[in-house]
């Protein structure tokens, strides 16, 4: 959500600390979903898990930018403001998923 903002600043400088903010926690979360993805699978078989949770990234990555760009097509075509609009949804879209993963965790 604070990316969305930054880009709707259309500033460097309200830019600069959302892209360090999120250089900073990508490097710290990434390996912790590594460790928790490997966690509950068999020691055997944690290589391909590793491989699950890599391959899911990817393609997650790949269809996540394929929809934020239709997005943002659309929204550019209605009055220019594309990138903001799919920053907005990018985010939202975000955090939909953090609170159905919290939700999902106990289960």
């Amino acid at each position: 959500m604070l990316f969305a903002v930054a880009v709707a600043a259309d500033s460097y400088w309200a830019m600069l600390p959302v892209v360090v903010l999120l250089g900073v926690t990508a490097g710290t979360t990434y390996p912790i979903v590594f460790t928790a993805a490997g966690n509950a699978v068999d020691e055997a078989e944690r290589g391909v898990g590793s491989a699950m949770v890599s391959t899911s990234q990817q393609i997650g990555g790949a269809v996540g930018l394929a929809a934020l760009v239709a997005v943002a097509d659309a929204a550019a075509g209605a009055g220019g403001a594309g990138l903001g609009a799919a920053s907005l949804v990018g985010g939202l879209a975000t955090m939909a998923a953090a609170f159905l993963a919290l939700g999902l965790r106990g289960n």
